[in-house]
């Protein structure tokens, strides 16, 4: 859940779980983010769509509820199904 006072700063948010009342942040700005992580970018390019099966996405944003791991929330560019896909940080870093 995302409240609506949780602006930390341009593009950064707090989102926390409903169960457990964890705090983590949630990443709008995808645009400067892939820009320094080219990897990420030929990632999302590879990315098969589990509606359509094609490959091709756009990152929406991302939620870093740990260390070492994200959950990258992305749309198809063939179908604009959107859907999210589990990723480890250290494969870009």
């Amino acid at each position: 859940m995302v409240p609506r006072d949780s602006r930390v700063t341009d593009g950064e948010y707090k989102a926390f779980c409903k169960g457990c009342r964890y705090s983590f942040p949630l990443h709008m700005d995808v645009e400067s983010f892939t820009r320094s992580q080219p990897d990420v970018a030929y990632w999302l390019k590879g990315m098969r769509c589990p509606s359509c099966m094609k490959t091709g996405a756009t990152l929406d944003f991302r939620v870093q509820p740990s260390v070492r791991g994200a959950v990258y929330f992305v749309t198809c560019t063939a179908c604009q199904h959107p859907f999210s896909e589990k990723s480890s940080l250290e494969a870009f870093e």
